[in-house]
């Protein structure tokens, strides 16, 4: 028994088949259905074998699981409920009849048509693949090679995964690991890097700097005439130069600052532009390789924007945010150091409300992962709509639907404007939050300070007090930063999912790894090809037919009856479902894109 069988039956079922003298290992196939002849839920294994037609009816019913997915953990072990076996001579003629809802296997079983089992949409092509594979074996023609169609589902909630080939559940996906893989870009300008993360340290030691000169030298030392102070700048008692060498000393520490601000500004925009650009390329040659089959089921307008504004929206968090954030955690970390070490009271009176604020920014983060995402998709929509209405305005015109098309973008323009205003809403959210968390410490250390000056006059100076309300400010700016990384990352990373949706992609037509190279004569053989551009909807069923190099074939037919399918097919722009086609005698999969 193969593995793509197991895929099919379950373990337990298999057990309690061999408990009944079937050996798995002389299954040639197998598929699964979820109704019985009468419509009723359960689960059904319809088994081929070299001279037998199994039917295995389980012992659970009432429940049906949608598409194929993994079954729940609370769900009983699967049996065998009934069993039914039939010599494949006394079989015959087995079809499909399609229903409103899914279909009905059939087949003549000592010369009566009898009902076997109905099925839902979702087994509709898995039932056509098997009912195929069942004719040829019984009139001894060879089956005809299946389109691999496995279906992977997420271990962790049991979802399939959206896209063939990416074993990546968006609602599961790890973010930190789609960060990891952003900063890989990153890479090659590690040196550069450097050089900016040392401009962000020098920054935010020069800006710790000033609160303690314009708050404890300022007031305490040079304005209270210390002159002890004086004496230790060898300077005894003149203020007047010691004030005049604080001011140079502040103008010193800004023009530093604003030098290595440029020189920090120079490094991002050599390192930005440079990154968007390799993603952009990236992005586009991958859609370069993906089948044709990937575009006409998506929108001109949605890979436009995948490929330009996603790309630059993914550089948001690392041009505003990342570079800024060790800045931001050092100054904030020094800034607390220096406060506790000055006024351990006042220090937990400024800290108070951080801890239910990173609570709460921890549970909003989710609401505000949701509302970036959609706001993405409403976008994408009108995008695609103004793609759909520019390049067919002349159709448009012709036909007189101004006003249709004028209703139907503000349709959806109406949803870009509530997908951004719940952005919006969730950010003003941050905002009252991270205000509070500074204001109202920045009052009560104010107001408490001052009653220390009033209570131990000498003890708790008016210059500390200035300077503790200078690395309160100082701390502000992180505050701030902090307010608004969240929604950076979220932007971000909801726009690198996209990016790598399209990056990761696989195409449906791949080339073999060791092609056939020939020169093409033009014979063309068409043996049982069935193919539908979506699931459960067949436009071509077991075609079969040939014509030889400078023969003339005409195909008549309504449309949508298959003609351009049938070139498409030929062409290698699609995979058949199932069959083969053969040029020259061999079979298309095996050519080489460029014969």
């Amino acid at each position: 028994m193969n593995e793509s069988l197991k895929k099919v039956i379950p373990n337990s079922v298999i057990t309690a088949l061999e408990k009944r003298g079937l050996k798995p290992e002389a299954f040639l196939d197998a598929v699964s259905a979820d109704m019985d002849k009468n419509g009723e839920l359960r689960s059904l294994y319809l088994i081929l074998t070299d001279k037998r037609f199994i039917l295995v009816v389980s012992d659970q019913s009432g429940e049906m699981i949608f598409s194929g997915a993994s079954p729940a953990s609370h769900r009983p072990v699967e049996g065998v409920g009934e069993l039914y076996q039939y010599e494949l001579s006394r079989i015959a003629n087995p079809k499909i009849l399609d229903q409103v809802v899914g279909g009905l296997f059939m087949a003549d079983i000592d010369g009566i048509e009898t009902w076997i089992c109905r099925f839902s949409g979702a087994k509709m092509k898995e039932m056509r693949n098997f009912c195929m594979t069942f004719s040829c074996r019984l009139t001894g023609e060879e089956p005809p090679e299946k389109k691999r169609n496995d279906v992977e589902y997420c271990p962790k909630c049991g979802m399939p995964y959206p896209e063939k080939g990416r074993s990546v559940c968006p609602k599961c996906m790890v973010k930190r690991a789609i960060f990891l893989r952003i900063l890989s870009y990153f890479k090659p300008f590690w040196l550069r890097i450097c050089g900016l993360f040392l401009c962000m340290i020098v920054s935010g030691i020069l800006s710790s700097l000033s609160p303690y000169l314009t708050g404890t030298i300022l007031y305490d030392k040079i304005l209270s005439k210390n002159q002890e102070f004086t004496e230790t700048l060898g300077i005894p008692g003149n203020f007047v130069l010691a004030l005049l060498m604080l001011v140079l000393s502040a103008a010193l520490i800004l023009i530093i600052k604003q030098i290595v601000g440029v020189i920090q500004g120079r490094i991002n925009a050599y390192l930005v532009p440079e990154v968007v650009t390799k993603i952009k390329g990236n992005v586009f040659e991958a859609l370069q390789k993906l089948s044709i089959g990937f575009f006409t089921r998506r929108q001109t307008g949605s890979l436009m924007q995948r490929v330009n504004s996603d790309a630059n929206e993914v550089m948001g968090f690392f041009i505003d945010g990342l570079p800024y954030l060790l800045y931001n955690v050092f100054t904030f970390l020094f800034a607390a150091i220096i406060m506790f070490s000055m006024d351990w009271r006042l220090a937990l009176i400024s800290f108070f409300m951080l801890p239910p604020l990173f609570f709460i920014s921890y549970r909003l983060m989710p609401r505000i992962w949701h509302a970036h995402g959609r706001r993405s998709r409403t976008v994408r929509t009108l995008y695609s709509l103004l793609n759909d209405g520019i390049g067919g305005a002349r159709v448009v015109k012709a036909f007189g639907q101004e006003e249709y098309e004028n209703t139907r973008f503000q349709k959806v323009n109406d949803r870009v404007r509530n997908a951004e205003m719940r952005v919006v809403r969730y950010g003003n959210q941050f905002e009252i939050m991270y205000s509070l968390a500074r204001e109202i410490p920045s009052l009560l250390v104010a107001s408490i300070g001052a009653l220390f000056i009033i209570q131990a006059p000498g003890v708790f100076t008016y210059g500390k007090l200035i300077t503790f309300l200078n690395f309160l400010g100082l701390m502000q700016g992180p505050m701030q930063f902090f307010s608004n990384i969240f929604r950076w990352w979220a932007s971000s990373m909801n726009a690198a999912q996209r990016v790598f949706e399209i990056i990761d992609a696989r195409p449906d037509v791949m080339e073999k790894e060791a092609p056939v190279y020939v020169d093409l004569k033009g014979d063309i053989t068409l043996n049982h090809v069935s193919f539908g551009y979506e699931p459960n909807k067949c436009v071509l069923n077991d075609v079969s037919f040939s014509v030889k190099s400078g023969e003339m074939l005409g195909i008549v037919g309504k449309s949508g009856a298959g003609k351009s399918t049938l070139v498409n097919l030929i062409s290698r722009l699609y995979d058949a479902d199932s069959g083969e086609i053969l040029l020259d005698g061999i079979n298309i999969k095996n050519l080489a894109f460029s014969s």
